[in-house]
């Protein structure tokens, strides 16, 4: 005979299978969509830091492709500098200095350097006597500038480069390239000067590419502003402005020659990812910055669609 067992006797579980059954479908489910977040995001996080690698690179080389074409240009307005420096020294062998072959020396450095505004000469006073703008009446000076003091200390040996001046006869910012020359006895005999726009400097800057947020700099050893392309409303875009952010200071300090930094906050109010370098033989100190509103655009959609087909 057959034994009926009625439902009150079945294993609660086996009464009502439905919502162990849920759980279980939830927990895979999650446990699907875990797995392909996975599989999905992990490539696109290692995408990204590739893609951070790659700029911090293309900064560098920018970087290092500008300051190659600064130091050119400081190179040969050097020369120039010289090449009056040694018309000066012999006249003042001879014993006969030429007014009219001083000038004519001049102008024909200005032709041969287009970059530089001016070319001007001073006596051991100071006192400007031939250049660009300068007559018998002039009576503008160098001896107030710093680059004279130190070059009436160390005459003939050095070429002192300035941070933006707001030149005195050409009423426009200049960076000033200085070197002295001397009396036949090895002493101070004045200061040759060379005012360059740093309209020049712009220009060199504007050559590269760095996107729309992206920026460019130039600026003095003491983090005057020289330059900065492109061109910004406000005290971060006037010449001589020095103010940086905490990154560049650190890196600056370290007293390497190349850096590499990440601000949250240029002086600008972008976020960057910036190359540092020095300029050999200089006191200028470039930047290089690509913003990520820029090099991550193409990594954003990409995230995006992601999360789209993942949902």
């Amino acid at each position: 005979m057959s034994r009926i067992t009625s439902p009150s006797a079945l294993p609660p579980e086996s009464q009502n299978p439905g919502p162990r059954f849920v759980r279980w479908l939830i927990a895979g489910v999650l446990a699907l969509n875990a797995a392909m977040i996975a599989v999905s995001v992990t490539p696109l996080v290692d995408q990204r830091q590739r893609v951070v690698e790659q700029v911090y690179s293309t900064t560098s080389n920018l970087a290092a492709l500008l300051e190659l074409n600064v130091a050119d240009s400081v190179r040969r307005i050097d020369l120039g500098l010289l090449g009056i420096v040694d018309v000066l020294e012999q006249q003042l062998r001879d014993g006969r200095v030429d007014p009219a072959r001083i000038v004519e020396n001049l102008a024909t450095h200005q032709q041969r350097h287009p970059v530089v505004d001016a070319f001007r000469v001073s006596d051991s006073q100071g006192r400007l006597r031939w250049g660009k703008g300068v007559t018998a009446e002039t009576t503008l000076s160098y001896a107030d500038r710093p680059f004279f003091a130190e070059h009436l200390r160390t005459p003939g040996q050095q070429l002192i480069v300035t941070e933006p001046l707001f030149g005195r006869v050409s009423k426009k910012w200049v960076i000033a390239f200085t070197r002295s020359y001397r009396n036949p006895d090895g002493s101070f005999a004045g200061i040759v000067a060379a005012a360059v726009d740093i309209e020049h400097f712009g220009a060199l800057l504007s050559a590269l590419s760095l996107g729309a947020h992206g920026s460019a700099v130039i600026r003095h050893q003491d983090f005057s502003l020289i330059a900065r392309y492109p061109g910004v409303e406000g005290p971060p875009g006037v010449p001589g402005h020095n103010v940086v952010s905490e990154e560049f200071k650190a890196t600056f300090a370290s007293g390497n020659r190349t850096g590499t930094f990440h601000t949250a906050n240029a002086p600008d109010g972008y976020e960057r990812t910036y190359s540092f370098q020095r300029v050999q033989n200089t006191p200028f100190v470039l930047t290089v910055g690509m913003a990520p509103q820029d090099y991550l655009d193409d990594w954003w959609i990409e995230l995006g669609n992601t999360l789209l087909v993942i949902l």
